[in-house]
């Protein structure tokens, strides 16, 4: 399937899961029923039905606590635990009400506690209390039920200029382990920000949620625009990551 946005399209080989609020196989404009528009993962749920909006053709205003999108009850019968992996979202923080993480993706753990999550990709809002760290993008990832703060696995990427609010941009993050080894990409429209490489074990996963817009904390939980967001069962090249960002930028620049 390909999805034609002018002259160009997103890339569409191992496209696991792709939500986008503007087309009506993800959102048909009401209720909470909200889900991909490729793939077998079932519809998920939203924690609330008043998050649509037809701005960009059509978005998720998430207001940092009660919005978000429940993707799945269970990651590992759902798709996306696997050990190589690409996740593109497209993004406008408010930051209204959000002093602690925007997170975009999460897929949980059994309780917020090391290692805290299988796949955590989020980032420090510009408001943060953490002055050092406003406007980082943050990838972090389990392996065998660790949890390293310095470690492959929670890998910073920008300044407060990346991760700014009232603008859209689209956030990247590519993962890849062999078994033996990980290698991990931030990437901004397209352009890398920062990458991280080393020796760790497989990704462990769970019998657990998948969110959009949520983590499994008070605090953690997304403020803003919400656009289109991509998880592909692969490891996108730059190009390919840079194909995604211009084919969906007509509507958010």
């Amino acid at each position: 399937m390909a999805f034609i946005n002018g002259n160009s399209s997103i890339v569409t080989d191992k496209l696991h899961y792709y939500m986008d609020p503007a087309n009506k196989q993800s959102y048909i404009g009401s209720g909470t029923s909200a889900g991909s528009t490729v793939g077998t993962v079932p519809m998920g749920t939203l924690g609330a039905s008043n998050v649509f909006s037809s701005d960009n053709g059509g978005i998720f205003n998430f207001d940092g606590a009660s919005d978000y999108l429940q993707v799945a009850s269970n990651g590992s019968t759902t798709g996306f635990n696997v050990n190589s992996y690409t996740i593109c979202v497209w993004s406008k923080p408010t930051n209204t009400g959000q002093t602690d993480y925007d997170t975009f993706f999460s897929y949980d753990f059994t309780a917020h506690s090391t290692p805290f999550y299988a796949i955590h990709f989020k980032a420090y809002p510009t408001n943060s209390s953490i002055t050092s760290l406003r406007g980082q993008l943050i990838f972090q990832y389990n392996s065998g039920g660790t949890y390293t703060g310095g470690g492959v696995n929670y890998l910073l990427g920008g300044d407060t200029s990346t991760f700014a609010s009232g603008e859209w941009n689209m956030y990247s993050v590519t993962f890849t382990n062999n078994g033996s080894s990980t290698t991990i990409v931030l990437y901004k429209n397209g352009t890398q920000l920062s990458t991280k490489t080393a020796t760790q074990s497989a990704p462990t996963y769970y019998n657990q949620e998948v969110w959009l817009g949520k983590g499994n904390f008070s605090g953690f939980q997304y403020d803003g625009g919400y656009g289109p967001l991509m998880f592909y069962q692969k490891v996108l090249t730059q190009a390919e990551i840079t194909q995604n960002y211009n084919a969906l930028k007509y509507r958010f620049q």
